[in-house]
């Protein structure tokens, strides 16, 4: 399988997660609901099951290139989240990452370094955020 298949093949397996949850989610949603159920009724239990093991499956491919497109797509994802967004049914997680993995290695050593700082410094905060 070539090097640009393989990764696509791993976005693309982070897209079909996408869609089993969405399903599961107006599924269970509107099955719960029609019983009486209050609130929030989605199956976030099956639902996490199942991301627990596409991330298993997918990170620990075989194929390093697998798993790094999976990665792409799941970053691209946060990304999108953190901003307040959803992706778009035109989301193309790799190429929205693409510039990045096409930078040299020094910088992207140099952005890991950031984000690790990054990360620290949330760490520190204790999760003020989640309180």
């Amino acid at each position: 399988m070539g090097t640009e298949q393989s990764t696509r093949n791993g976005a693309a397996a982070l897209q079909d997660l996408i869609a089993y949850i969405g399903d599961l989610s107006d599924t269970t949603c509107s099955d719960l609901h029609d019983h009486g159920a209050e609130g929030d009724s989605r199956d976030y239990l099956g639902m996490s099951e199942m991301v627990s093991a596409s991330l298993r499956a997918n990170l620990a491919h075989a194929d390093p290139l697998h798993a790094e497109g999976y990665l792409r797509a799941l970053t691209s994802l946060l990304c999108i989240v953190a901003d307040g967004c959803a992706p778009g049914r035109d989301w193309e997680p790799l190429r929205e990452t693409e510039a990045s993995f096409a930078a040299p290695a020094a910088a992207a050593a140099l952005l890991a370094r950031a984000v690790q700082g990054r990360m620290a410094m949330a760490g520190e905060q204790g999760g003020q955020r989640h309180g």
